[in-house]
């Protein structure tokens, strides 16, 4: 006999506030854990480096253990224990050297349920395959490669040509810089390093620890973590829910500290063997890549500053200064490198007030070209309107999503996927109204095993889902683009000079200086007021001649948000990236426009240098 089922997320037994609550007690937790590492390198040699290589991880490894501690403790609560069942699989897969935290797809319910005394219980079924998120990911359509290609500066073309012929390095006299992780920022300053005389090489990041894991006791750290897991979760979880979480999480982080020392070394000898292949004491070496944010980068980052090679790492997207979250993480951001060449100068000005060293330099270098470039604008929006199935004439709104965190909860500053599915219902529901067609472009990843929330909304008989694929090319088939998304995607969507509406909500929202100057220059909406969708669908209605017209009045103001907070200058970061290595080997002869040598030639300049 069938009977009605009542579906329930546990995320709609938490309030807003209760969930910025613990991601203020996460943060805490962290500062005391990187103390806590601070003291036990000096204990230990064998731990040089500790807080900086492992705090990062610590947060977002704290977070996820807590806040689904925090919600089954919820559940518990509002159902009890006799009443619940967890069906997952308790294994939350092997620690592997530096990296402890569970995959997107791991069951921690399930492992907490498991972990508990007179838990809940626990339905075992087989655990879930990483690849459904890395399968996902990386699969990129056709049309993403050709325009990719197509839409690249003539530098990133050569520069992604000379991988592609597995070429390791171009000549070069001044010295030599190692292309760490690539970015479209990395890719367009390869001819002009090669211009200025340097040597480029590709860094191979393999290294393979071996050896045994780090043998002596961690009981201090161990003791005072737990007195501070003790401290700061007991506010938010039951003394048996707060047991169980620290019961899967320390064992985790212990094992992962443990394999540090194993690790320390043979990232020393990687970067002896570094230096010796690439480098002599008269030419000087550098790293150039994007930002080193896991914990085995981290520690080859630490490496390389103890061997003098300095690392310049490039901003991965806008972030610092925009977002309301990213003001609570600036430290960690920040940690690694020498020199750090920062889009925008918001972005400047945070990680300048959380330097970690007193010989670390930020610079503001503007964000790459391609993501300002209007090249092949008429060719590429008439590919994506017959991409996304538009006829020529008919309006097109692409509303650009966020994307679901599951075991990736951000923390502070942003809030739930129940709360971010509740407003994404008013969201659409405003849309149904526009006078054309609707498509919605969510990110290209998955982090549920199911298909995407917005996915199991009913969308409005006037919208569609767009094809998976990168925005950057799409954002050229819109009449107007809709973002809810507090993030580098903004870059992306005002350099498409199209009308962009922007509504700034709990799921990601702006810092305050931020949205008073984004209340300037866009069509900007506050979702904290009562009646927002009432204002969103009036603007929607709108002619959309009448929205470029608005859009077109607050085009200073739109550049000055731009500059300041988003894509930054334009145009400087070869001129910026080049002050940072004259500083590593100095020009002592002028350079004509193209950024080649006047007259004299290279042996004639080597004579004298």
């Amino acid at each position: 006999m069938a009977r009605d089922i009542a579906i329930r997320s546990p995320e709609s037994l938490v309030q807003h506030d209760e969930y910025q609550l613990l991601g203020k007690s996460v943060h805490a937790f962290t500062d005391d854990a990187h103390i806590e590492l601070a003291n036990a390198e000096k204990r230990t040699d064998a731990l040089c480096h500790a807080a900086l290589v492992h705090t990062g991880q610590i947060y977002a490894g704290t977070l996820r253990f807590a806040y689904k501690a925090f919600l089954l403790d919820r559940l518990l609560a509002a159902v009890g224990t006799q009443n619940l069942t967890v069906i997952g699989s308790p294994d939350l897969g092997d620690v592997t050297q530096l990296n402890w935290i569970p995959s997107v797809h791991a069951h921690i319910f399930a492992a907490l349920a498991r972990n508990m005394n007179d838990g809940p219980q626990v339905a075992e079924v087989p655990r879930i395959s990483p690849a459904i998120f890395h399968d996902s990911f990386s699969h990129v359509p056709v049309f993403d490669r050709i325009f990719n290609v197509l839409s690249r500066p003539l530098a990133a073309v050569i520069h992604q040509t000379w991988v592609w012929l597995g070429a390791r390095k171009t000549p070069g006299w001044r010295g030599t810089v190692l292309t760490g992780i690539a970015t479209e920022t990395v890719e367009e300053s390869f001819i002009s390093l090669a211009m200025r005389g340097w040597r480029i090489a590709r860094l191979d990041f393999s290294i393979c620890p071996t050896g045994k894991p780090l043998s002596v006791s961690l009981d201090t750290l161990e003791k005072a973590l737990h007195s501070s897991w003790e401290r700061h979760m007991s506010p938010h979880m039951s003394s048996k829910v707060r047991h169980a979480a620290w019961e899967l999480f320390w064992p985790r982080l212990m094992q992962a500290i443990r394999n540090h020392a194993c690790n320390l070394t043979a990232t020393r000898d990687f970067v002896a063997a570094t230096r010796t292949r690439h480098g002599n004491s008269a030419k000087p070496v550098a790293i150039y890549s994007s930002g080193l944010y896991s914990p085995s980068y981290r520690l080859l980052d630490a490496c390389l500053r103890e061997a003098k090679i300095p690392v310049i790492c490039v901003d991965h997207g806008a972030g610092q200064g925009l977002g309301l979250r990213h003001d609570y993480t600036v430290r960690e951001a920040i940690s690694f490198s020498d020199y750090y060449l920062a889009f925008n100068s918001q972005a400047k000005k945070q990680f300048d007030s959380h330097i970690s060293r007193s010989s670390q330099k930020v610079y503001v270098a503007g964000a790459p070209a391609i993501q300002t470039s209007k090249r092949l604008r008429s060719i590429l929006r008439r590919a994506a309107r017959r991409r996304l199935g538009v006829a020529g004439n008919e309006p097109l709104l692409l509303y650009v999503t966020n994307l679901a965190n599951n075991n990736f909860p951000i923390g502070y500053g942003t809030s739930t996927d129940q709360f971010y599915a509740k407003f994404q219902r008013k969201l659409l529901e405003a849309l149904s109204g526009f006078k054309g067609r609707v498509a919605v472009k969510a990110y290209p990843a998955h982090r549920y095993a199911d298909p995407e929330q917005i996915w199991q909304i009913q969308l409005p008989a006037n919208a569609r889902q767009a094809p998976f694929g990168d925005f950057r090319h799409l954002r050229w088939a819109a009449d107007i683009i809709l973002l809810d998304l507090c993030s580098s995607t903004l870059g992306w969507a005002i350099s498409a000079d199209t009308p962009l509406i922007y509504v700034d909500n709990e799921s990601n929202f702006m810092t305050e200086r931020a949205a008073a100057q984004a209340k300037q220059g866009l069509l900007y909406i506050d979702a904290r007021q009562v009646g927002w969708e009432n204002r969103l669908a009036e603007l929607i209605a709108e002619p959309i001649e009448v929205l470029r017209r608005d859009m077109n009045e607050r085009c200073e103001a739109r550049t000055r948000f731009d500059r300041e907070f988003v894509t930054g200058p334009r145009g400087i970061l070869h001129q910026t990236l080049h002050e940072v290595l004259d500083q590593l080997n100095p020009v002592s002869q002028p350079l004509n426009w193209r950024g080649r040598w006047k007259k004299r030639s290279r042996r004639n300049h080597e004579r004298q240098a």
